[in-house]
């Protein structure tokens, strides 16, 4: 992986949440594995929630990763053990 994190991106075995466009005046965050979607949740902000369902499908050493309007944002560390 690289170091610099303003160029680092996910790896296709990494989990990603994706921030959508608003619906109802709440954002919609979608979490993907590859091109299987894990789950999608409408709030105000990521939260526990999606977080969580996130961190319960990345393998060990696999990063979670946030991809909103502007770019990819490393949100774990993948060294980090997985609770």
């Amino acid at each position: 992986m690289s170091e610099d994190p303003e160029t680092e991106l996910p790896a296709d075995d990494d989990v990603i949440i994706w921030h959508l466009r608003d619906r109802d005046s709440l954002d919609v965050y979608r979490v993907t594995k590859g091109s299987r979607v894990l789950g999608e949740f409408t709030g105000r902000s990521i939260g526990p929630v999606v977080f969580q369902t996130a961190v319960d499908h990345a393998e060990p050493g696999r990063a979670v990763w946030l991809k909103d309007e502007r770019r990819f944002r490393r949100l774990n560390d993948p060294t980090d053990p997985v609770d």
